[in-house]
């Protein structure tokens, strides 16, 4: 299981201010993050070489 830190209270508030579709949205991925690591695959993350 992995954790997601913010570097900032300031961003952690904003994104609870983000509109509730986009805000949903970011929760999923944020779950997957937290199950799955970071290597998420297509189409949230994508090798650069």
């Amino acid at each position: 299981m992995f954790q997601i830190i913010y570097y900032s209270d300031d961003v952690y508030e904003s994104i609870e201010n983000w509109l509730p579709k986009i805000a949903a949205s970011y929760a999923r991925i944020t779950d997957r993050i937290i199950d799955n690591g970071p290597n998420l695959g297509m189409p949230y993350t994508e090798s650069f070489g």
